[in-house]
């Protein structure tokens, strides 16, 4: 089985408990984002791309840095994102992001409506929006097509 379909596989389901306790405990644990980040940048000098997916990395972290003063997005989120970009391109990531913000504001919509709806609204403010969830989507999405599973999975199949 080619080295990216069980790397993809290992990083869904670690993503699946960065979703799970982002939204149970509103945290991402460092050592899952650790663990993505090795499996992703194997992935990257396997296909000699290390060194523009840690430039890649490093500009996601500090841009994050940023977002994360101004309180846009946790530091852990931050770091989840920083995780995904050695193994993806420029684009990749800018793909990434969008996918994240539309689904991201898809969530927090969803949030605002239920604190409205239910009389609760002041305390899933100070909750807060598990981005984990949007971010593990949007970028498992992007890093499936850019390392063409499916087509990898395909072909192992015949």
């Amino acid at each position: 089985m080619p080295v990216e379909i069980v790397a993809f596989l290992i990083i869904s389901f670690i993503g699946l408990y960065v979703c799970i306790t982002d939204y149970t405990q509103r945290r991402i644990n460092n050592n899952a984002v650790l663990c993505v980040f090795i499996l992703l940048s194997a992935i990257a000098i396997f296909h000699d791309k290390y060194i523009s997916g840690l430039v890649l990395a490093i500009s996601v972290i500090f841009i994050g840095y940023v977002l994360f003063v101004v309180k846009v997005l946790g530091a852990g989120d931050v770091k989840l994102v920083a995780a995904f970009a050695p193994a993806l391109t420029w684009s990749g990531v800018v793909v990434g992001l969008f996918g994240m913000c539309v689904l991201g504001g898809l969530l927090a919509a969803g949030y605002l409506l239920y604190g409205v709806c239910s009389g609760r609204l002041k305390e899933v403010r100070q909750r807060g929006i598990p981005y984990g969830i949007p971010i593990v989507i949007s970028f498992l999405t992007v890093l499936y097509f850019q390392l063409d599973i499916g087509n990898q999975f395909q072909s192992l199949m015949m």
